[in-house]
């Protein structure tokens, strides 16, 4: 799969994943890159990047909201009707999986050092990572709803999958 504007992990646990957890499941491992300081606020983090040692802007900037929060912008009414008019055979579910979320971690990626290829996958397998932690589906943009394993669940599109491990 291409590299994407943004994913997104919808979470039913409310649990805190650590930038350590992010790094680790990156394979094969990428020399220099670390998580951004700024990633740790308020007990847990909000948002922050992960870039390399060497430069100071980001490659992957990271983004944390919880319900109750400022930017918290969640249309239940309005996402359900949109994923209503995609046809498929898990609509139902990714709906219904929608309705317990809890947080939403957004991963976006930068272009830059990074070729796009291994950009994708680093983020995809941050996206798993963070989807097995929080009990979460991956959003990837224009691309739909996928498990925590890569498979492609609404719109059902079996050729789509990620690389999450």
């Amino acid at each position: 799969m291409k590299i994407r504007h943004w994913y997104v992990v919808h979470g039913k646990l409310d649990v805190i994943p650590s930038p350590t957890a992010l790094l680790n499941c990156v394979r094969p491992r990428v020399s220099g890159l670390t998580y951004d300081g700024q990633l740790l606020q308020r007990g847990g983090w909000q948002d922050g990047g992960l870039r390399f040692l060497h430069e100071s802007a980001p490659a992957i900037l990271v983004g944390r909201l919880v319900s109750g929060d400022e930017f918290y912008n969640w249309d239940r009414a309005g996402w359900d009707a949109e994923l209503r008019s995609w046809n498929g055979p898990n609509g139902e579910s990714v709906i219904e999986h929608l309705r317990q979320t809890c947080q939403s971690i957004t991963i976006t990626p930068i272009m830059g050092s990074l070729g796009q290829a291994r950009l994708a996958r680093i983020c995809e397998q941050i996206c798993g990572q963070l989807a097995q932690l929080t009990e979460g589906l991956i959003h990837v943009y224009q691309a739909g709803f996928f498990d925590a394993k890569g498979e492609s669940l609404h719109p059902y599109c079996p050729k789509h999958r990620l690389r999450t491990a």
